[in-house]
């Protein structure tokens, strides 16, 4: 066998072993609404990595969760709960729109934040467009358990 064919045949490997991965490690899903405008549409289609590990999210991520009625909902991390249950506002400043400083939205996060029950990793999501989003400040930090995985484009 000659070293071309042992380079194509490894090359097929890896790309036979990225389409199985993918196969079972990403999922399409269709966005439904405005919440999360102007960054995703109704209609839109985006790909998440379902085996995404928890620790690797960070604020800012754009995720999909199912919520307790069981739907899935595409919204943004702003922030994540640490381990010993308190709730850190974020070092550096996201809004949606720049519009109302993150500390204006923020301050209802952490009061609900620091009494939610459990020593997982809660994470607090909202939408983009969160004057029309139903988010964290409607029902909570979601735990990792409801996490289907992050949006990748």
């Amino acid at each position: 066998m000659s070293t071309l064919q042992k380079i194509v045949r490894i090359v097929l490997l890896v790309v036979l072993f990225m389409v199985i991965v993918g196969f079972y490690s990403v999922k399409r899903v269709v966005v439904h609404g405005i919440s999360m405008e102007p960054s995703f549409h109704s209609g839109q289609t985006v790909f998440v990595w379902t085996s995404v590990p928890i620790a690797s999210l960070k604020i800012g991520d754009v995720i999909v969760l199912h919520s307790d009625d069981g739907d899935e909902l595409i919204k943004r991390i702003v922030f994540i709960q640490n381990q010993q249950g308190n709730a850190q506002p974020p070092q550096s400043v996201w809004t949606p729109d720049g519009n109302q400083p993150f500390s204006d939205l923020f301050d209802n996060y952490a009061a609900l934040a620091s009494t939610a029950p459990g020593d997982d990793r809660r994470i607090w999501v909202m939408g983009d467009n969160y004057e029309h989003s139903e988010d964290s400040r409607d029902f909570g930090p979601i735990a990792p358990k409801q996490l289907l995985g992050k949006v990748i484009r």
